[in-house]
């Protein structure tokens, strides 16, 4: 048996990828861009050194991420641009900054890094690659045990998932970091060594440097079995995830996407969290804890009639109106749009203006099927404006059917008209 072997079968079973195993991320295969997230040490070299022996080359861009927080940053990145040439691979530098005043810059890092590899997956056909292993798998899982998260969190990283307009994938993630380090020393690969790796004053390096080489020495295969545990929890997530979706559609306003309390009231306590954890993710959200959780549930539910409660939430604000539960950001929307611009949509892709995804195409076949695979427009409601709902020959105007759909005065400046054939048939309001 090949001792290279776990890495090029990983790389063989992520290009044999179908659709159905992955129903839910409706993929687009085979894909037709690989982003490679390419930061210089052993972990992504190998992955970008084993897809390349087994893609069509002229399909991979590999990107290095200078974060600016090493001296050290602008030779990898001339290191990293000479492998890349050796194996006549595309290759890209970006620069970002990162805010160093923070309590966690390794965090700020991570959401850099991110933003800026978003704006390079533009399609659904395209899948950012990166080279997270079994190890990380394990240290992720501690951490979030650590933290005393539930089941999501105990999920820890997913083999593949959304990302931008396209997806994600970590095709290395059920691979041990011995094997990759083998791969790299059979194929003579140079790779760079970060030596923040080594402090332990960081929570992921002290669980790797310290927690679990002490754990190996008493269950050898630990982190094999604890990769297999997230495994176990991201099965009992998805389940939920489920559940949470068959109470989204029944009790989330489509167009403002928005709660409605009579349905939340009619589930059991746990469905409710179930449900509100959902919610919040699909609006942006981080993960709340438990407490706040327990906050946003209590007082959007108990608070008497004609009150208006509101809560904080990580930039966004939760509220009720009109026994509705909204989630929004209270900062003005910047979208470039006047009030003279018409925006042609092929509603089979997302609606994306100067690079900012508006509307996802997803919230159309979902909300509006009647409306997909159309030649749409897209503008700001005017005055006057009236929306013809279905087949009705006679329109409402905009102002009662905010008013006749209880939408929150505070929303209404964020509304876009989607129209066919210069006839408004939906709105959107944009977070």
């Amino acid at each position: 048996m090949s001792k290279i072997e776990p890495v090029n079968h990983a790389i063989a079973e992520f290009l044999a990828l179908s659709s159905k195993k992955y129903p839910e991320n409706s993929l687009t295969l085979p894909f037709q861009k690989y982003i490679v997230a390419l930061s210089g040490g052993v972990d992504s070299m190998v992955l970008l050194h084993a897809l390349s022996q087994q893609v069509d080359k002229t399909k991979i861009l590999a990107v290095y991420i200078d974060h600016q927080l090493q001296p050290a940053s602008a030779e990898w990145t001339v290191q990293n641009q000479s492998f890349c040439h050796s194996l006549d691979v595309e290759y890209h530098c970006i620069k970002v900054t990162v805010d160093t005043t923070v309590a966690s810059t390794e965090n700020e890092a991570r959401k850099a890094r991110y933003r800026a590899l978003q704006t390079l997956i533009n399609d659904n056909d395209s899948c950012l690659l990166t080279a997270q292993h079994q190890n990380d798998q394990a240290e992720t899982f501690l951490l979030q045990l650590f933290r005393g998260a539930g089941v999501k969190g105990l999920s820890s990283m997913p083999y593949l998932t959304n990302f931008a307009s396209g997806y994600h994938a970590r095709p290395l993630l059920m691979v041990a970091k011995a094997e990759i380090e083998k791969y790299a020393q059979l194929n003579k690969l140079d790779y760079v060594t970060d030596q923040t790796n080594f402090d332990d004053s960081i929570r992921r390096n002290f669980i790797r440097n310290q927690v679990l080489p002490m754990i190996e020495k008493r269950w050898s295969s630990a982190v094999e079995k604890i990769s297999q545990a997230a495994s176990h929890q991201a099965d009992v997530q998805f389940l939920l995830d489920e559940l949470a979706l068959i109470d989204y559609k029944k009790g989330v306003r489509a167009f403002d996407q928005t709660i409605k309390l009579e349905v939340l009231q009619q589930l059991s306590l746990e469905r409710q969290n179930n449900l509100l954890r959902y919610w919040l993710e699909q609006q942006g959200c981080d993960m709340p804890s438990r407490r706040v959780l327990e906050q946003i549930r209590i007082q959007m539910i108990t608070a008497v009639q004609d009150a208006q409660p509101m809560i904080e939430l990580d930039g966004f604000r939760i509220r009720r109106y009109q026994n509705h539960i909204y989630c929004y950001k209270p900062q003005a929307v910047k979208v470039k749009i006047t009030q003279e611009d018409i925006l042609n949509w092929d509603s089979k892709k997302d609606l994306i203006i100067n690079g900012q995804l508006i509307i996802p195409k997803s919230w159309l076949s979902d909300n509006h099927p009647e409306l997909t695979d159309l030649l749409l427009t897209v503008r700001l409601k005017q005055s006057g404006d009236k929306i013809y709902i279905g087949n009705r020959k006679h329109g409402i105007s905009l102002k009662n059917y905010f008013q006749q759909e209880k939408i929150a005065p505070w929303l209404r400046d964020r509304v876009l008209v989607i129209c066919f054939e210069g006839v408004i048939k939906a709105i959107y309001i944009i977070d």
